[in-house]
């Protein structure tokens, strides 16, 4: 309630108004409160993500989204996808990450930390963990996804004779 609330501080430099509770239980709906949805929940997706590969951050990052359904005032993307380039280190080799937020499934939301390795898939989630061995085939390599194994044996000899 009003009483309870030190609404003044909450605001801090956002723009000045009256006590809106809706403002201050849903903060993460306005820009001028925060960075929404995804600046408040990728820091823990990049915190598990940074303590394994040990990185320091991504040194680009491309980002889409917008307000595509709740039209009830707020200002802040419901639904959002960052891609994220992270150079070599002496940690570990150039890689990409992606991260996304949909606020309009009506799923509840989850998250899963995905790596995807020469060696095969980590799926890291909550309260599980995933060890998928699978190594990849050398570059450029035939088989695995591409659609090489879809031509039969004669024309998969013909091919490997041009390249």
């Amino acid at each position: 309630s009003e009483k309870t609330i030190r609404w003044e501080d909450f605001l801090g430099d956002a723009p000045k108004h009256k006590f809106d509770p809706v403002h201050f239980f849903r903060w993460r709906n306005y820009q001028a409160y925060g960075t929404g949805v995804a600046g408040d929940l990728f820091v823990h997706l990049f915190s598990g993500l940074h303590a394994v590969t040990e990185s320091f951050g991504p040194n680009r990052i491309y980002a889409t989204g917008g307000l595509r359904y709740w039209k009830d005032g707020r200002d802040a993307a419901d639904v959002m996808l960052g891609l994220f380039d992270y150079p070599a280190t002496a940690q570990h080799p150039a890689f990409n990450a992606q991260m996304r937020i949909n606020f309009v499934d009506g799923s509840g939301g989850s998250s899963r930390l995905r790596l995807v390795g020469s060696e095969g898939i980590i799926d890291i989630g909550w309260n599980d963990l995933i060890v998928k061995r699978r190594k990849m085939g050398t570059a450029p390599g035939y088989g695995g996804w591409d659609s090489y194994g879809t031509f039969t044996e004669k024309e998969q000899k013909a091919y490997k004779k041009m390249v």
